[in-house]
């Protein structure tokens, strides 16, 4: 089953999803703060922004209930499993939220993630949320949504996978039900628009009136009928950035957002074609987390953490690194992101900026094992050479900026990151 979940994952590398920050706001300072963990449902598949995912459906039904307003920050990725929740949140202030949705579990569901595992890897994610939490804060505990209700997973081995999800679930109510403020409640299956079967703003808005109901601990308000406009009000906040970072990265971010790191992309597009690999890509170092620029697809994150990546190896040694067969070397078989994205091989060589610091790496990655022989380690080294160059650019490029100017310091202040 983990072999089907990772052919699935591959399959749906071209199905759209969100690649803009994780976090939507509507109103002022004083709007409400919700905080949204987990994969699946909160991933945003079928929609290109957040704004019209699941966190922009609970922030616009949230602002509609309230004077305040709302803002929404989702934490998670597809990618992410429940063992991975705990470092996922990584550095994220808790203090600041006033509820907390998790909506975990379709990827442990499919991969029939053991139960033990399971109850254990929630129960540290729960306890997590509370401790870091104010007094009085409400979490909502979602249960896994019908498995073969997702197109990908409607077949047989679905069925094997929904079966499971119901034991998954069971164990999640019971864990909520130790403790006075965690509430559990039925996802349910999604509401499928036939001319967007992956997603849609409405079926993410219905789903937002579940998660309202179970963080209001009673039903919705007002039935949420129709596709209206998404409120103009309603926007994504701006990226976020280690404000202690290397000096180009909010500035590789933007680009990378607005898929303007084209030659960053026309390097990663011949290393893919010259190694024989799937995925190619830069990895930018971003406080507790990896940001992935410039692999010019969509089947990379925006963010993991650095904790759970190869990359932190390569920046921490400043060293390239080959790893033929992941499952057979113990410094990474026991990661469960790596489990979960099944990729075997990986290659890096270290980036450095103008200064000489590591910043991050030139990564290679793919699902079956390499022979070390195959991968000529001084050909890497031009590519990750010309990345380099490009990145270096990038920093004369903020260098020269009329906000760095205005700063006098040579370099755009960086926002604060926010998780």
């Amino acid at each position: 089953m983990k072999l089907f979940y990772a052919y699935q994952l591959s399959k749906g590398s071209d199905v759209p999803r969100p690649r803009t920050p994780p976090s939507v706001a509507i109103g002022d300072e004083s709007a409400a703060r919700v905080l949204l963990v987990g994969n699946g449902p909160c991933h945003g598949w079928g929609v290109a922004s957040h704004t019209l995912a699941l966190a922009g459906g609970l922030a616009g039904e949230l602002a509609r209930r309230n004077s305040r307003g709302a803002r929404v920050d989702y934490v998670g990725d597809e990618i992410m499993n429940i063992a991975a929740a705990v470092p996922w949140l990584g550095a994220t202030d808790l203090s600041t939220y006033d509820s907390v949705a998790v909506v975990v579990g379709m990827n442990d569901a499919v991969r029939l993630t053991r139960l033990p595992r399971w109850e254990r890897d929630l129960l540290a994610l729960v306890e997590h949320l509370r401790s870091g939490t104010r007094p009085g804060v409400r979490i909502a505990l979602a249960g896994i949504q019908p498995v073969r209700s997702v197109p990908a997973y409607d077949s047989p081995l679905g069925s094997i996978a929904e079966t499971h999800a119901r034991r998954l679930s069971g164990s999640a109510r019971a864990i909520a039900e130790r403790f006075d403020d965690v509430d559990f409640f039925e996802l349910g299956a999604p509401v499928i628009d036939a001319a967007r079967r992956y997603g849609s703003p409405l079926m993410y808005r219905r789903w937002a009136g579940s998660v309202i109901a179970a963080l209001e601990g009673g039903p919705v308000s007002r039935v949420l009928e129709g596709d209206p406009e998404i409120d103009p009000a309603l926007h994504s906040v701006a990226i976020d950035v280690d404000p202690n970072g290397w000096r180009g990265l909010l500035r590789a971010a933007e680009l990378e957002e607005a898929r303007r790191l084209t030659e960053i992309e026309r390097i990663t597009a011949e290393a893919r074609e010259r190694f024989g690999v799937r995925i190619a890509s830069v990895s930018l170092a971003d406080g507790d987390r990896i940001r992935y620029v410039g692999h010019g697809g969509r089947e990379m994150p925006l963010t993991v953490p650095l904790e759970l990546t190869h990359c932190a190896t390569v920046i921490d040694a400043s060293e390239p690194l080959v790893v033929p067969k992941t499952s057979r070397d113990d410094r990474f078989n026991a990661n469960p992101l790596i489990d979960l994205t099944h990729m075997e091989f990986y290659a890096g060589i270290p980036l450095l900026s103008s200064s000489g610091e590591t910043i991050g790496s030139f990564c290679l990655m793919h699902p079956l094992s390499k022979n070390p022989s195959a991968t000529d380690v001084a050909d890497l080294r031009s590519f990750a050479a010309r990345a380099q160059a490009e990145l270096q650019r990038l920093e004369t490029e903020v260098g020269g900026s009329d906000d760095a100017a205005e700063d006098g310091s040579g370099s755009v202040p960086q926002r604060a990151a926010g998780h």
